[in-house]
């Protein structure tokens, strides 16, 4: 079944306007974005022309719901269009701000098979998902810009089979993911011909994450001041046409997927480098030499294949003798504050070492945040020479702030679990530092092997 050319149906927003409005006409317009939606949605499910929502400057709820209805074909969008401002990166004047209505966990939410154009709008402050994308639907942006406030969660998100097409825009300040894309989505950033007219994302944990068989072009885009700038898993593959990575703590983070035109990827120098341009996993076999160049890695991690997402590792052994009762290993500011502070988010520290000689005591193990204890484990008394062990600590954000919980235990030797609620200030960013101990008489010790810290 293929869409005609009939005349387009114009519905019209403004701050000014009335919901009881018939909203064809700015003289009558409606007053929310969601009000035109509804009307939409009701004169479905299928249309015989395309629809526009023509939204004016001014300020806007949220919870604008396109379900239920769909157009006949690719063509037949239903265009939200604010008022036009020249194009990226200029801000957009129509803005759906999530303080207006609080109670809205999206901005936009499209799903079931429609078509969706975005062009012009911002969407503002902390909405569980900005622009929610699902289910065989298509979506086309065009200078939009969110901002999520350092309380929003995802800029944009497109899961279940969708396909999205991006040009122009900023994404800022989520506590999440900027551009979350999930289990068969196929993207494209190819209708942008330079960096100038194409989407930035800043500000982000992730900047842009592909999980389970996500593919397409990224062209043009950059992404800068996350914690990971770009995160392909689960058999994902992306085309990297002029991908500009910078200030991020891991530029390009690649995890049993694929990535071409490498060659073209901008990694930032000197005040704009990446504390690490690339982490490789898995079966990304075009990647491996470009990956372990010498300067990709600090040289302490380009001895293998590290963790995704590894905030910090020590692979420098810490044997305790008559001069070093005590092992240390600290890694410095590995806990980002701004990332831990959002309820549901964790860290984990996991603690390899093996025991030297039979434990005529307990030996200790304490996992600290600075001067915090995270945890504190035993390996007991009698413990074989040989024992390898492997401590794993794991702080949960119970809810937004300083409220968490832990859960901790030691793998290969009798223990207890340890559970506990702690009040831990993250308003800075923190070091782990872990510390093993023997008893005094040196009957017995331990060796660290390895600490690592994932988020």
């Amino acid at each position: 079944m293929r869409g005609v050319s009939a005349s387009r149906t114009t519905l019209y927003v403004r701050e000014d306007g009335d919901d009881e409005a018939d909203g064809r006409t700015p003289r009558t317009a409606l007053r929310q974005v969601a009000t035109a939606a509804a009307r939409w949605r009701a004169a479905g499910p299928a249309y015989e022309a395309g629809w526009t929502i023509d939204v004016g400057p001014g300020t806007y709820t949220g919870g604008i719901a396109l379900t239920g209805a769909r157009g006949l074909a690719q063509h037949d969008f239903l265009r939200i269009v604010g008022p036009r401002v020249g194009g990226h990166p200029n801000r957009p004047l129509a803005v759906i701000d999530h303080a207006a209505h609080p109670g809205y966990r999206f901005g936009l939410r499209a799903y079931d098979g429609v078509s969706v154009w975005l062009e012009d709008l911002a969407f503002r402050g902390g909405f569980a998902h900005a622009v929610d994308v699902r289910r065989r639907s298509l979506l086309h942006w065009h200078n939009c810009h969110v901002d999520g406030q350092g309380v929003g969660q995802v800029g944009i998100g497109v899961l279940d089979h969708c396909t999205y097409a991006v040009a122009g825009g900023i994404v800022e300040n989520l506590t999440k993911h900027g551009v979350q894309e999930h289990h068969h989505v196929f993207r494209s950033y190819d209708i942008a011909r330079s960096y100038d007219e194409q989407l930035v994302i800043r500000g982000c944990p992730i900047g842009l994450k592909a999980k389970e068989n996500c593919n397409g072009h990224v062209d043009y885009l950059t992404i800068e001041d996350c914690g990971t700038g770009m995160q392909l898993n689960g058999m994902s593959v992306a085309n990297l046409r002029f991908l500009r990575l910078r200030r991020n703590g891991v530029g390009l983070a690649v995890v049993n997927s694929q990535v071409h035109n490498t060659s073209s990827v901008q990694f930032g120098e000197g005040d704009d480098a990446n504390e690490r341009d690339l982490v490789e996993l898995g079966t990304s076999a075009d990647l491996t030499s470009w990956g372990w160049q010498e300067g990709s890695f600090a040289r302490t991690t380009t001895n293998a294949h590290r963790p995704l997402l590894t905030l910090g590792a020590s692979y420098d052994d810490e044997d305790v003798d008559s001069r070093h009762p005590r092992a240390h290993v600290e890694l410095r500011r590995v806990v980002r504050a701004r990332r831990y502070r959002a309820a549901g988010t964790r860290f984990r520290v996991v603690v390899r070492g093996v025991v030297t000689q039979r434990l005529a005591r307990a030996a200790t193990l304490d996992v600290r945040l600075d001067d915090d204890v995270l945890a504190h484990l035993v390996v007991p008394a009698r413990t074989r020479a040989g024992t390898a062990f492997e401590a794993e600590v794991e702080v949960v954000c119970a809810r937004d702030g300083d409220h968490q919980k832990v859960t901790a235990r030691v793998h290969g030797v009798p223990g207890a679990l340890v559970h506990r609620a702690l009040e831990l200030d993250l308003l800075r960013d923190r070091s782990v530092l872990v510390v093993a101990g023997v008893d005094p008489d040196r009957e017995g010790a331990l060796v660290v092997s390895t600490v690592e810290v994932w988020g």
